[in-house]
């Protein structure tokens, strides 16, 4: 899971107050998909973000700035407002994974190349 994008976007924010764990699923959504553990449950991929971007938070902003931050993203990831997102990054990654598997197959079954020799 690549972390190093929660610090970029939280030090790319002058305003601590703009924080936004939803903004930083949208920015980061390509990352995200390519980047987060094995899992096929909605909840748990947001538990796993949702704790790393507060994880991160804490060692970047003060106590009042984080603590703000951390009201501000408890009710962003309650609830099943996200549900919609990350069931479209599993299924992104699912044809994804489908993609790779086609690109596997295909190396496998393909015969090896001819070769002619010609003499004169």
């Amino acid at each position: 899971m690549d972390t190093s994008v929660i610090t970029s976007c939280l030090n790319n924010q002058n305003d601590h107050t703009n924080y936004s764990y939803r903004s930083f699923l949208k920015i980061y959504e390509k990352t995200i998909i390519v980047s987060s553990p094995p899992s096929n449950d909605r909840l748990n991929l947001d538990n796993v973000w949702a704790g790393a971007f507060l994880k991160k938070a804490k060692g970047l902003l003060d106590a009042n700035s984080f603590a703000d931050l951390k009201r501000k993203v408890e009710s962003e990831h309650a609830g099943k407002g996200l549900e919609t997102y990350w069931q479209k990054i599993l299924d992104t990654r699912g044809k994804n994974e489908n993609l790779k598997s086609e690109s596997i197959d295909l190396k496998i079954s393909s015969p090896p190349p001819i070769e002619i020799g010609w003499t004169l």
